[in-house]
């Protein structure tokens, strides 16, 4: 069993050394690491599970179906990569089950991955933007385009106050169940809070206030007509705001030091243009430029698009350089997270 763990180990640690070099170097994760990783860590639990560790599949199922269910939605929401999520389920795939049986809460436990991945992300965003924004000497200059503050507040209150209605509605049978399970339902949670984020960019600032004081009026129908008081679960409620908060303060930094000034000869298929330089493109005849402005992964760029864009450079409104979204390199981040999540199973207690 030990050997076979071993192997387990071995292969993520090369799979994740080699996608956080290509991730941070090149911003690709390589399709070629990942199939022959996929296909070694399947070799590897067949043996495993199928002899010494078949009392370990329950744990390890149920956590590889949470590690896919939120990969899956970060892919469909936008967030990040394919390559970010397939190796994830090869992150999963990989972590003997035994490893989930070290802590009390097994289920769901794999979130931690993921959790401290972003939280990292996060940091490392506001590391990145006081040094750039001291380099570039405009730490605390504000710009009202990038930072749509009234915006980021009502969408904040929208998405608390779903959240706090939710949580009330399902008051008390539910919180019981998350004491026994917290981390399967703060994995359920921020899936919620991702769901929400990618809604908001479809909704005007007028229709996410009128949700958000929908929400809280049910809220405090809820809170009366069962006699709760706002102190209620209020350990676990911070933690969903300030996870809610959190998550948007990532954005919101992100957006504001996450751009690239490169030439326009420089532009290759699969980068992702700021929408201040596809609304140039309108005033330009040249065919085949990209319009879709949402600068996440549904506005990468096609091979065409790329060499349109190329051309647009010599025409009559082009221009020589263009504003290009920077990648995040989450493959570095997914490996803090997983050395997180083994710190967190071996020495917890």
């Amino acid at each position: 069993m030990i050997a076979l763990e071993a192997a387990m180990l071995t292969l993520l640690l090369v799979l994740l050394g080699l996608s956080t070099y290509t991730d941070s170097r090149e911003g690709y994760i390589y399709n070629r690491h990942l199939k022959y990783g996929a296909l070694g860590a399947i070799l590897l639990d067949a043996a495993y599970y199928g002899t010494v560790g078949s009392a370990f599949s329950m744990p390890a199922l149920s956590n590889f179906a949470i590690l896919a269910t939120i990969g899956g939605a970060l892919y469909g929401f936008h967030i990040w990569a394919g390559g970010d999520t397939k190796l994830l389920l090869i992150i999963g795939l990989c972590i003997p089950g035994r490893i989930y049986l070290l802590q009390p809460h097994s289920i769901g436990a794999g979130a931690i991955v993921v959790a401290v991945a972003f939280l990292t992300a996060f940091l490392w965003a506001i590391l990145r933007g006081i040094y750039l924004g001291w380099k570039n000497k405009n730490l605390l200059q504000m710009q009202r385009r990038v930072f749509p503050y009234r915006r980021m507040v009502v969408s904040c209150l929208m998405m608390i106050g779903i959240i706090q209605g939710i949580d009330l509605a399902l008051h008390p049978q539910f919180f019981q169940k998350m004491q026994s399970e917290p981390l399967l339902f703060l994995s359920c949670y921020c899936l919620m809070v991702f769901g929400m984020m990618n809604l908001r960019s479809r909704l005007s600032t007028v229709a996410m206030a009128a949700i958000a004081a929908v929400s809280w009026c049910i809220c405090a129908w809820l809170m009366i007509s069962n006699h709760l008081g706002l102190v209620f679960n209020l350990e676990w409620r911070l933690s969903i705001y300030t996870l809610v908060i959190a998550l948007m303060a990532l954005r919101m930094m992100l957006e504001k030091y996450g751009y690239e000034r490169i030439p326009t000869s420089f532009v290759s298929a699969g980068q992702i243009l700021s929408a201040a330089t596809v609304m140039q493109f309108a005033k330009s005849r040249v065919q085949g430029l990209p319009t879709v402005m949402t600068e996440d992964l549904r506005a990468r760029l096609t091979t065409d698009e790329a060499e349109s864009v190329r051309r647009w450079e010599k025409s009559k409104y082009g221009k020589p350089e263009v504003i290009v979204v920077k990648k995040i390199p989450f493959a570095i981040f997914l490996a803090i997270g997983v050395a997180a999540f083994f710190l967190y199973e071996v020495f917890g207690r």
